[in-house]
């Protein structure tokens, strides 16, 4: 029994990796964080279902058989959601309750205690395989979804005096009928236009408790209608001046950092929701689920603490077969395990979620809170690992790679051509250590935001009146876009090369190198074809490294790439039109505007304005909600906050440019960068 007793310790020890690595997946960008919670995942069943086979033919077997099928139908609050782990568990639970079942007719309990094991196992696999698939598949239904839209299409469409600006205040958020809980029907406006009870509002008044918690329901009703885009869904009320008011007057209103700092914890609580929801393991959502999850946990406790010693105790007392390590190891098991579930419903109980599930019961009214309820409540203000997103963004520099240039670039451009979806090229840069957002990033953000009203229409591109060559030939809108951010980030570094660095931490360079990081290792949550944005951006690549791979000081680096610029565009397959006219950018910026305090000035509104614009993609595409919720996994991406907030004030695509932005004279560009980003 020695190597099952391992392999079953080890199962506990990966149930409780998987339980606290999965909830780091949302903050955390280190892989190691999300493999760990990966590996968990699956080790902690497979462990268990590998002990089956380490089982001697001895009658207390029959405790271990109980044991393990509690170990293995354990409901850790994480879930890879990947159609391959999905497989691999529906697989594991059939396989280990046929091994189960056969090596509990091997242990020759006989009569009632055979019968009674059998019984156990069945129904304790039969509740976990239930709550396992019925969550995988509620996590993306399109049920709910499809509720929340028909809903919305009621409230916006049907009833139009709910559109008047009489009818709702951005600032209050009266008037704004976003469905919190389906099930109380309780909506944005009731939970901040409620009159809660003496006791919560004591309870919450230090620190500004109360509003935290509204802000925790505003958070969940966004998150319900961003969940709509994952399945395709309209929105209905994406047009109405109501829903820009939202963002623009609600969550970013004109003031002092306090203001807008909120808006972003709220997409980033939103975010968080749907990380949760998606990657995550509770079965807490619906009645249904609650009540699968109840009859999970009473068999569990019975089958621990109640079956368990029974049945060892008679195996001991009627045949005498006692292995020595018995009971010691059992008794550890059971105090692993019982911790465990404690651990469970701690991270429950003191989640946002449950906090979202307590401000919808105050507003029914239905019953008070009791005492237990509300002392969980005011412990809510002392949790401290319910984290999100960290503030922190990718980085990559283009012009600082040393990487070798590939061989392939033909055979690289025909594949795309002829299998323009399949992607069999990649690059093998390395991106640079992550950069802590600066501190006005967001309020440039809320400035920009505020002052076009949402209406973003790209950045202006200098492109010079060269003869383009066949493969240089103007491309579609979507590649287009991802040339111009190439070209604006070649023009970015050149400007930090040539000796005009920023003055402190730049909103500039920190965007400008976050976009060529996207261009690198996210093209998916980019506009365009995944495949035409990765050769675009392995063309130039290519040149540089060519150019500049084997200068190892900043100054050599710089005189190779002024040399390439004095040259020009000369027409050849070595030569890309996007190196060119970002290196032209960069020099013209660098001798007009002597000013450096101006110069970055010009670049960190045109950096906000670029990102901004290519946050909203296609709004009946799911495929780009679901590269965004992928990524949640991964720590998160900034562009997915700025999508978020986007779709919430009705921008769910892109505009026209940057066609309609394209300049080839040097002087009328410059004139518009005066006029629009000074």
């Amino acid at each position: 029994m020695e190597s099952a007793h391992g392999l079953v310790l080890l199962g506990v020890i990966f149930l409780y990796f998987q339980l606290i690595l999965g909830r780091s997946c949302r903050w955390s960008t280190n892989w190691l964080v999300r493999k760990g919670a990966d590996a968990a995942y699956n080790l902690s069943n497979l462990f268990g279902s590998v002990a089956l086979g380490a089982m001697p033919k001895e009658h207390s077997t029959a405790v271990w058989i109980l044991y393990l099928t509690v170990l293995n139908n354990s409901m850790a609050t994480y879930d890879g959601k990947s159609e391959l782990q999905f497989v691999f568990t529906c697989f594991n639970i059939v396989c280990f309750l046929g091994r189960a079942l056969l090596i509990v007719s091997r242990a020759g309990l006989g009569g009632a205690a055979s019968y009674l094991a059998y019984a156990f196992v069945v129904a304790m696999v039969c509740a976990s395989a239930y709550c396992k698939i019925s969550t995988n598949m509620a996590s993306t239904s399109k049920r709910s979804s499809e509720e929340i839209a028909q809903y919305m299409r009621r409230e916006h469409v049907a009833d139009p005096r709910r559109r008047e600006h009489k009818y709702y205040n951005a600032s209050s958020l009266k008037g704004y009928r976003y469905v919190v809980n389906s099930e109380t029907r309780t909506t944005v406006e009731d939970v901040f236009m409620q009159s809660y009870s003496a006791d919560d509002v004591e309870a919450s008044r230090r620190e500004g408790e109360l509003a935290r918690r509204k802000d925790l329901c505003l958070s969940f009703a966004l998150f319900r209608l961003l969940f709509r885009r994952y399945h395709g869904l309209p929105c209905a009320e994406a047009k109405l001046p109501k829903t820009r008011d939202l963002v623009l007057e609600g969550l970013l209103p004109a003031g002092d950092e306090p203001q807008y700092t909120r808006g972003f914890g709220v997409i980033a609580v939103e975010l968080g929701f749907l990380h949760d929801h998606i990657h995550g393991g509770y079965v807490l959502w619906s009645r249904s689920l609650r009540i699968w999850y109840c009859v999970f946990s009473v068999l569990k406790v019975i089958l621990l603490y109640i079956i368990s010693p029974t049945l060892y105790f008679y195996a001991v007392t009627t045949h005498g077969g006692q292995p020595v390590h018995d009971p010691f190891i059992i008794i550890l098991l059971l105090l692993l395990h019982g911790s465990f579930d404690l651990l469970q419903l701690l991270f429950y109980y003191t989640s946002d979620r449950w906090m979202v599930s307590y401000m919808c019961r105050a507003h029914t009214g239905r019953s008070r809170q009791n005492g237990f309820r509300r002392m969980i409540a005011r412990m809510h203000k002392l949790v401290f690992w319910n984290l999100y997103w960290q503030n922190r963004v990718g980085q990559y520099s283009l012009l600082d790679e040393a990487t070798a240039p590939s061989s392939n670039a033909f055979l690289m451009v025909l594949s795309v051509t002829l299998f323009p979806h399949k992607t069999w090229f990649g690059h093998s840069v390395r991106e640079s250590a992550p950069e802590k957002l600066p501190p006005r990033l967001k309020a440039s953000i809320a400035r920009v935001l505020r002052a076009s009203r949402g209406n973003l229409d790209g950045v202006p591109s200098l492109e010079r009146a060269h003869r383009l060559p066949y493969w240089e030939a103007r491309c579609d809108q979507a590649t287009h876009k991802i040339k111009v951010i190439l070209k604006w980030h070649i023009a970015t570094c050149y400007c930090e090369m040539a000796g005009q660095p920023p003055a402190e931490s730049s909103v500039a360079a920190v965007l400008s190198k976050y976009c060529a990081y996207l261009v690198a290792f996210r093209p998916e949550l980019l506009p365009g074809i995944q495949s035409h944005t990765k050769v675009t951006f392995r063309e130039v690549l290519d040149e540089v490294t060519r150019l500049v791979g084997d200068q190892l000081s900043a100054r050599g680096r710089f005189s190779m790439l002024e040399l390439r610029r004095q040259q020009g565009h000369l027409e050849t397959m070595d030569q890309t039109v996007t190196l060119s006219d970002g290196l032209d950018l960069g020099h013209l910026l660098i001798t007009n505007f002597e000013d450096r305090d101006q110069l970055w000035n010009i670049l960190e509104n045109i950096w906000v304005k670029l990102i901004l614009s290519i946050a909203p993609q296609l709004s009946q595409d799911a495929t780009y909600a679901k590269h965004h919720a992928k990524y949640l996994a991964h720590g998160g991406e900034f562009v997915t906050h700025l999508w978020a907030m986007l779709s919430h004030a009705g921008i769910l695509e892109q505009t026209s440019w940057p066609h309609h932005q394209v300049h080839e004279e040097s002087q009328e560009f410059l004139s518009q960068l005066i006029d629009s980003y000074a």
